[in-house]
């Protein structure tokens, strides 16, 4: 496979959730395989976010076109593997389906990581909608495991942050004292 192809489409761009829903996928992506090229196909007449344009020198291609290409991911789905070791198309048979069953993080994870590619089947449904992103449980109580697998692959698409002031560390800047000085 010479690079991944993300098609984002037109109804997408309005609705804000399922806008969220593609650009994590993008950047799991971009995080899980870092050695592929990645192609994002953007509608003719849309202007993307000034912050991807910090993606181009990380292998991240932006290209308008109309036309939709049916090899293209639609960015509903994150790989839980590295595509550039093991690609499959995202279809309905390479879909990874937890159990329909409550578990911790940690029950979660081992999960996972017992069943990465069992089948090969590597395509995790990400949904728009899970009330656990920014709302954060403790990672000892008991969810459904595939709420908890989203939130940890939405997790690893967010910078760190500072639990005692909510803030970014990435955009931290430390005060500077400036002596009193004469004048204006």
């Amino acid at each position: 496979m010479e690079a991944v192809r993300f098609q984002l489409e037109q109804h997408k761009v309005k609705d804000l959730k399922l806008f969220q829903q593609f650009e994590m996928c993008m950047l799991v992506t971009r995080l899980t395989t870092p050695e592929l090229p990645i192609e994002v196909l953007i509608p003719e007449t849309y202007f993307y976010p000034d912050t991807w344009e910090q993606l181009e020198p990380l292998g991240v291609k932006f290209t308008r076109q109309d036309t939709l290409d049916p090899t293209a991911l639609k960015g509903t789905h994150v790989a839980v593997c590295s595509l550039a070791k093991l690609y499959y198309p995202n279809i309905t048979q390479c879909e990874l389906l937890p159990p329909d069953q409550e578990a911790t993080f940690e029950e979660s994870i081992l999960w996972l990581e017992d069943n990465r590619t069992n089948n090969d089947q590597i395509w995790l449904p990400m949904d728009p909608h899970n009330p656990h992103y920014w709302n954060s449980r403790p990672q000892h109580q008991l969810l459904p495991m595939l709420e908890w697998l989203q939130w940890a692959y939405w997790r690893k698409t967010q910078p760190y942050i500072n639990h005692e002031t909510r803030t970014f560390k990435h955009f931290k800047k430390q005060l500077k004292i400036h002596r009193p000085s004469r004048g204006i």
